[in-house]
């Protein structure tokens, strides 16, 4: 299991990539691993905010993230969340920006 300082790395380096193959502007984590309650059965909760719409693509980039972090992820854009309110709280509460 990696740490939170080794995923931010690993996404920071990859950032660049990240915004050209897949237009992601920000990425932040949330979730267990923000909170540090994270198990080994845990997946890691990432927050994108794209600047351009991805439509299948987006599939891709989770599957992207996933091998990077070698590790199951569950991929959130910002454009879905800023439609829920109270979603919105729940993850923004815990944010680790990268």
């Amino acid at each position: 299991m990696k740490s939170v300082d080794e995923i931010r790395r690993i996404l920071r380096a990859h950032q660049p990539e990240l915004e050209k193959r897949f237009h992601v502007e920000e990425i932040a984590l949330f979730g267990s691993y923000a909170r540090g309650d994270q198990t080994d059965a845990s997946d890691l909760d990432i927050l994108v905010k794209l600047n351009a719409p991805l439509g299948w693509e987006f599939v891709d980039l989770c599957d992207h993230l996933a091998e990077l972090l070698e590790t199951n992820v569950d991929v959130v854009t910002r454009g879905a969340i800023d439609k829920k309110p109270l979603l919105r709280h729940l993850i923004e509460r815990d944010l680790i920006r990268v």
